[in-house]
C-alpha cells in the first residue's frame, strides 16, 4: 500500500461510549465507575451518570439519553481497548 506521509492533524483519538442501564425504570446505583477513574483517568473527557432516582430513557432518545463517557488517548488500539474496558467494567442497574 505504501506510506503515510502526512502527520495526522489531531493529537488524540477520541470516542464515546453509551452505557444503557439493566433494565427500563429507575436507576438505583452506577457500579465500576471508581475502577474505571483509578485506571485510566487521564483519558476521561467527561461522562453523564444518572444519580439515584432518574427515569431510565428507551434506546430511541439517543446514545447519549441515559449514561455515557467520552474519552481520549493518543493510540486509536488503546483507546479501543480502554473503551471495551468501560463498556465491560461500568454497570447502570435500575429497577
Amino acid at each position: 500500500w505504501g506510506k503515510i506521509e502526512t502527520q495526522p492533524s489531531r493529537k488524540y483519538s477520541a470516542g464515546i461510549i453509551n452505557l444503557r442501564p439493566d433494565r427500563d425504570g429507575e436507576v438505583i446505583g452506577v457500579e465500576g465507575v471508581d475502577y474505571i477513574r483509578e485506571k485510566y483517568g487521564e483519558c476521561i473527557i467527561d461522562w453523564n451518570l444518572p444519580g439515584p432516582g432518574t427515569a431510565t430513557q428507551t434506546p430511541d432518545a439517543g446514545y447519549m439519553a441515559n449514561a455515557w463517557m467520552r474519552l481520549r488517548h493518543p493510540d486509536y488500539d488503546t483507546l479501543r481497548d480502554i473503551m471495551n474496558d468501560v463498556g465491560e467494567s461500568v454497570q447502570v442497574r435500575a429497577r
